[in-house]
């Protein structure tokens, strides 16, 4: 197995590339874990996996611009639903089975602004998915 330095990961949000303003982008997948236990498990637990959900966690460096990272998540927070697609893939090259995309539909239930004095501005953001989660490699 290779290991690599993430350095090109590509987000895009609502059909707007975001990957010029992301420190870090994480899509967190799991599944509930059904207790099917009975007395033939000879005294050790069973499960079944449940349902699944995911979290898509992102570290933006905020920007006020036209098609940027407020014009692009605002709206969707503040109107209707809070409902938009995303897909990931940890760099900008093309699709393959070395660089999957994953993508959805995920809810952006935050919207932060502000920072420190002297620091960045920062947003640090996790939206929860909705529905079924794809992974694409070709």
């Amino acid at each position: 197995m290779a290991v690599e330095v993430i350095t090109d990961q590509r987000l895009v949000i609502n059909a707007v590339v975001l990957s010029d303003h992301i420190k870090m982008a994480g899509l967190e997948m799991s599944s509930d874990a059904k207790d099917t236990t009975t007395m033939g498990t000879s005294g050790w637990k069973s499960f079944l996996a449940g349902l699944r959900e995911g979290t898509l966690g992102v570290n933006f460096l905020n920007d006020f611009a036209a098609g940027s990272v407020d014009a692009t998540l605002w709206p969707i927070f503040s109107t209707g639903t809070g409902v938009t697609t995303f897909t990931t893939r940890k760099s900008s090259g093309a699709t393959a089975v070395t660089n999957p995309e994953f993508g959805g539909s995920i809810v952006v239930t935050q919207h932060k602004t502000g920072a420190t004095v002297g620091e960045l501005g920062v947003m640090d953001v996790q939206y929860p998915t909705t529905g079924t989660i794809t992974r694409v490699t070709a």
